[in-house]
């Protein structure tokens, strides 16, 4: 059973309360900056903390601390009695939300998200923001708000839209073809080269047409660095285009003939060395291959015709890699160690070049079957292979 000393002590402590509240609503309340300990202040403010029953509030410039449960991020006016002057620890005797009535900051920036956070980057710096918002990652936005802490506060926003040109320290959108990928992609924007760092473990094939959102640094290539696998975005592969109408990021394609083979080959339908291809002079090519600033990348090669197919032309000379067969009917070599030997093919014939380098020696009437072109040796007709 309860005790009547019980009763009368939460009788009293509702008066007081009570009276309280009506020496609150009718004595004019002060500035929180000029209060002390037991006088009766109005607070507008941003709630910046709430956990349990306890609340932080802030305009900016003053912190105010209440036992109530609040939401984060709204504004609120408070009504209440100074507790703590050094703490502005208030208690609370009218709680209204509404609209901001302190002084605000504004910032202008790129918004960005990383996980769970998110931020704004302004004049190369990365700020905190209390909340993510809906804006695109990447574009400008500007900001109203107030600091606590290291964290801005918002209140309000404005999209503006996306950042055209690079700025050191700014998220960027690219568009463009990867030339390489190596540790790092090359992309071509169809301007000048790009090097983009994808996260660990994302690459992205050779001739794909990417869509890159990252952080710009400026130096002497454009970099940018993606902190996530869904800022990279295959949007197509690039254009095809027949072999000598391509440009730089373009994939050229064709059938030609293959004139010269080492570590790349070369065809006799373009100046630019084709890498990544495989035959022997005088195959045909069927080949798609991305186009770099300097040369050819195969991305399918295929040799749709074998030299060993091609007609005998000793009888018929013609431009171009060819093939003769026939027998020798004669070898000399000199002193320096160029030699020539005589080819025929019934009443045809033609001096075959041996250059030293070759390392090439041949026997009277011994069958062969060369691959090269026709040249002129001392007025005579004469055939030039390139290797063995």
């Amino acid at each position: 059973m309860v005790s009547k000393r019980k009763v009368v002590l939460v009788l009293l402590s509702l008066m007081l309360l009570v009276s309280l509240k009506i020496i609150g609503e009718n004595v004019e309340p002060r500035e929180v900056k000029n209060a002390t300990k037991g006088d009766i202040i109005e607070f507008n403010g941003l709630c910046v903390y709430s956990r349990g029953e306890f609340s932080v509030l802030s305009n900016g410039s003053i912190i105010l601390k209440i036992p109530r449960a609040l939401e984060e991020g709204e504004i609120y006016t408070i009504r209440g009695k100074l507790l703590d002057g050094e703490e502005n620890f208030v208690h609370p005797l009218n709680i209204t939300r509404s609209s901001p009535g302190f002084s605000m900051e504004t910032l202008n920036g790129a918004y960005w998200e990383e996980g769970s956070k998110c931020y704004i980057f302004k004049d190369g710096e990365r700020i905190r923001l209390n909340r993510c918002i809906e804006v695109q990652k990447g574009y400008l936005v500007e900001m109203k708000g107030i600091f606590y802490g290291d964290t801005f506060y918002i209140v309000g926003f404005e999209p503006k839209g996306r950042l055209e040109e690079p700025r050191d320290g700014y998220p960027l959108f690219v568009e463009g073809v990867v030339l390489y990928n190596r540790t790092f992609l090359t992309l071509w924007n169809g301007r000048e080269e790009i090097k983009v760092y994808p996260p660990y473990g994302i690459s992205a094939p050779l001739g794909a047409r990417l869509q890159v959102l990252g952080i710009a640094k400026l130096h002497s290539t454009l970099t940018l660095y993606v902190n996530s696998p869904e800022d990279i975005k295959i949007a197509r592969m690039a254009e095809k285009k027949p072999i000598g109408r391509e440009s730089v990021g373009d994939i050229a394609f064709g059938n030609c003939q293959i004139i010269s083979a080492s570590t790349y080959l070369r065809l006799n339908c373009t100046h630019l060395k084709l890498y990544n291809g495989k035959g022997k002079i005088g195959d045909i090519l069927k080949f798609e291959a991305l186009r770099r600033k300097s040369s050819l990348y195969c991305l399918k090669c295929t040799i749709i015709r074998r030299r060993e197919a091609l007609e005998n032309s000793i009888c018929t000379p013609k431009k171009g890699i060819v093939k003769i067969e026939g027998k020798v009917s004669w070898v000399k070599v000199y002193k320096n160690g160029f030699g020539l030997a005589n080819i025929t093919d019934g009443k045809c014939w033609v001096l075959l070049k041996l250059r030293k380098s070759l390392n090439l020696s041949l026997e009277q009437n011994q069958s062969i079957s060369a691959f090269g072109k026709f040249t002129r040796y001392r007025g005579m007709p004469a055939f030039e292979i390139a290797s063995r």
